[in-house]
């Protein structure tokens, strides 16, 4: 281990979590944690946990017992939609853009996570509420620029093939600055040239020091991402650790990866 990777403080912590539905065990005792900078990658077949794992994270969902921390503080009563404030960015594998809004103002929308004045100063259209509003219209352009959309900015998101919406919920994540990003199956439903440019945009903004964690069923995309990997099997942790120990665990192979871990 480097002494960059030593000195790296936690920025999430799942401390044993556990979760049933009835009879059925979805998470049992889980736990892990990421370090500021990396990519963490949760891997695992379908019925593995994953989802469930997320929206506990995520705060959509409670856990039975166990708890997870951002920062050194705990989430059980942090509600959902304060953790873009707090720096923590979910992207739903589900939640697409605002179809009727262009690209520019999609991103805009997760801009408004940071804004320091409410609803009365926005009615009033203040003048710190304005200079917010510059902010957050300048930063959008930054993220455009960044994500390679600047030819379609002006677009609404009805008109894009579906990889440009997965990006532009990245931009609309990316506008409140976050320290973490949470990634729900980015990769789900895209095709092969999609999967590779959406992978392309991740790694560039993981070298510039974007904490992420995604949790995602295609191997071979998290392979090309993550520093370090989880990987879940009817919903325990069944293996820890860099792709290439990853690739080569025995019970990772027979449980999940098969021959996908030659590919």
């Amino acid at each position: 281990m480097s002494l960059t990777e030593q000195t790296r403080s936690e920025i999430l912590r799942v401390d044993s979590v556990s979760k049933t539905f009835g009879a059925v065990r979805a998470l049992h005792d889980v736990s892990l944690s990421v370090s500021e900078g990396e990519c963490r990658g949760i891997i695992g077949a379908n019925g593995a946990g994953k989802s469930t794992l997320f929206r506990i994270i995520a705060r959509h969902m409670s856990s039975d017992s166990g708890h997870v921390s951002y920062r050194g503080k705990s989430l059980a009563h942090s509600p959902a939609h304060s953790l873009a404030g707090m720096g923590l960015a979910i992207v739903f594998q589900e939640a697409l853009p605002f179809q009727d809004m262009t690209v520019q103002e999609n991103i805009m929308v997760g801009g408004h996570s940071t804004l320091r004045h409410g609803f009365l100063a926005a009615m009033l259209k203040t003048p710190s509420r304005r200079v917010e509003e510059n902010e957050i219209r300048t930063r959008s352009w930054e993220i455009i620029d960044r994500l390679g959309l600047s030819d379609i900015a002006n677009e609404h998101a009805q008109e894009l093939p579906f990889g440009m919406q997965r990006l532009v919920q990245i931009g609309r994540a990316l506008c409140g600055r976050p320290r973490l990003l949470l990634l729900d199956e980015p990769a789900s439903g895209l095709r092969f040239q999609e999967r590779n440019a959406l992978a392309e945009v991740l790694k560039k903004l993981i070298s510039e020091g974007l904490t992420v964690m995604l949790v995602e069923h295609d191997v071979r995309f998290v392979f090309s991402l993550a520093e370090s990997i989880t990987v879940l099997d009817l919903g325990e942790v069944i293996a820890e650790g860099t792709p290439q120990e990853i690739r080569e665990n025995p019970q990772v192979i027979e449980a999940y990866l098969g021959t996908a871990a030659n590919a």
